[in-house]
């Protein structure tokens, strides 16, 4: 049986394979697990996507181990990915101001310390002139 010579092109979103024969395509997605080994002159790669395996022979020992390592990690991030929120979290609500106190409000307010003794007429009679400016 011949063997063809295997291009293995690693992007940030999927794994290549190119030779005279095909071109393959495999999402990190739809990847489950990555292995390599060493052999004497070679290493070798295996990926299983989907129920199957693909295997890459004949790669020199220093850069299957790279090329794997490479492709776990990013099998590993995307899996990481979907398990982060989607979106995230609206912050939280800042707490409501305040409501605006009407001129009609404070009146009240300062009629009331007026009839509780706690303010003289004089007292409340400047704060219902600064209240409705005249």
């Amino acid at each position: 049986m011949k063997r063809f010579s295997v291009l293995v092109i690693a992007t940030d979103r999927r794994v290549v394979l190119v030779n005279k024969k095909f071109v393959k395509d495999f999402s990190y997605a739809d990847m489950t697990s990555v292995e390599y080994r060493q052999h004497v002159l070679s290493g070798a790669i295996t990926i299983y996507v989907a129920g199957q395996k693909e295997e890459i022979d004949y790669v020199p020992n220093d850069q299957a181990q790279l090329v794997a390592e490479f492709i776990r990690n990013k099998v590993s991030e995307l899996r990481e990915q979907s398990r982060a929120p989607s979106t995230p979290a609206p912050p939280p609500m800042p707490a409501p101001a305040p409501a605006p106190t009407s001129v009609a409000d404070e009146l009240l307010k300062f009629s009331e310390l007026l009839e509780k003794g706690i303010i003289s007429q004089e007292e409340f009679d400047a704060q219902k002139v600064k209240l409705l400016g005249s």
